[in-house]
C-alpha cells in the first residue's frame, strides 16, 4: 500500500487496483489488464493518475485505473520508488537512473544517471533529496534537480540500511544492520552523525513513519513474531514492543495513520481494509 500524500493511496490485489483520494475513507476498485497478483504500487497523483510495476513492465493509468499503458523506463530489483512534490511533479528512481515528471506521470524525462545503485528515501523539494548510495554506502543530500550533492554520512563496510525516517530536517532516524549502529539510531544534525538508541531486534520493516517532529511508529518482524513500537520523543526512546496479531492475515499492504492507528489489507476470500488501533 502506497500513500503518495495523506490523501492519495493505492494498492493491488489479484487482478485489481484499489485507490483512495480521501485518506482512505472511500476506496474505488478497477480491473487490471491481467488477472495477476504481481502488480506493485509505485505512486498515485492528486488527479488520480497512477504508476505501477508488473515484472519488468512499468505501467501508467491516466484515467483513474480504467486503462493502463507501458512506460519506457528502466526497472531494477532494488526499490522502484516515486516521490511526489506539488501536484503533478515527481521523481522516479529505479536504481541508478532518476526521472522527473511534471504532468502526473504522463511523460518522464531523465534528470540523473549514476554507475552506482541509488535509493531515494526522502525529499522536501527538488533542492533537497536524501539518497542512499548502495555502492559506496553513503547518505547524500542531492540539490537542484540532482545536479549536485553533499555527503552527509559514510557508513561502515557491510552496513545495510533497511529504512530511514525524517521527523524533521535535522532529526533522522535509521534502521541499520551490520555496523556499530545496529539497529535503531538517531541523527540530530540532518544525517551527518548517528547515535544508537534503545535497541529493538528489527528483522524486517513493514512500515516506518513519523507523523510530526516527535511521534513515530515502526511495524516490523522480529525474531519470533511481528511487533509495533512507537516513540513520542523523536526516536530517543521507544515503547515496549506490542505483538501485532492482525499480521496473521496480512497481505503486505499497510499504511500507518497515526502513532496508535494502522490501515492494512487482510487476506481472505475477499480482501478487506481494516484499521488496527
Amino acid at each position: 500500500m502506497v500513500f503518495s500524500s495523506p490523501l492519495e493511496g493505492i494498492y493491488f490485489s489479484q487482478g485489481k487496483v484499489h485507490f483512495t483520494l480521501d485518506s482512505g475513507n472511500t476506496w474505488t476498485e478497477k480491473n487490471m489488464p491481467t488477472n495477476s497478483s504481481g502488480y506493485v504500487a509505485i505512486a498515485i497523483f492528486p488527479n488520480g493518475n497512477m504508476t505501477a510495476r508488473n515484472g519488468v513492465n512499468l505501467l501508467t493509468s491516466t484515467d483513474t485505473g480504467a486503462t493502463w499503458s507501458s512506460q519506457i523506463l528502466p526497472r531494477s530489483n532494488i526499490d522502484d520508488i516515486a516521490l511526489l512534490w506539488g501536484n503533478g511533479n515527481a521523481f522516479y528512481s529505479s536504481g541508478n537512473v532518476v526521472y522527473q515528471t511534471t504532468n502526473s506521470g504522463v511523460t518522464w524525462s531523465q534528470v540523473h544517471t549514476s554507475t552506482d545503485v541509488l535509493r531515494i528515501f526522502h525529499m522536501t523539494s527538488p533542492d533537497s533529496v536524501y539518497v542512499y548510495n548502495l555502492t559506496t554506502l553513503q547518505l547524500r543530500l542531492y540539490r537542484n534537480y540532482f545536479s549536485s550533492h553533499e555527503l552527509l554520512h559514510q557508513f561502515s563496510a557491510g552496513t545495510r540500511i533497511d529504512d530511514l525516517s525524517f521527523a524533521s530536517r535535522s532529526k533522522v532516524i535509521a534502521v541499520t544492520y551490520g555496523d556499530s549502529l545496529d539497529h535503531l539510531s538517531v541523527s540530530n544534525d540532518g544525517g551527518h552523525t548517528f547515535t544508537p538508541v534503545e535497541p529493538n531486534y528489527v528483522d524486517w520493516i513493514y512500515s516506518f513513519k513519523f507523523f510530526n517532529s516527535l511521534e513515530g511508529q515502526i511495524i516490523y518482524r522480529g525474531s519470533v513474531g511481528h511487533y509495533l513500537v512507537s516513540t513520542s520523543d523523536c526516536g530517543l526512546t521507544w515503547s515496549e514492543k506490542v505483538p501485532f496479531e492482525p499480521f496473521n492475515g496480512f497481505s503486505g499492504s499497510i499504511y500507518p495513520e497515526s502513532r496508535n492507528s494502522v490501515l492494512f489489507v487482510v487476506q481472505g476470500g475477499e480482501e478487506s481494509i481494516e484499521i488496527y488501533s
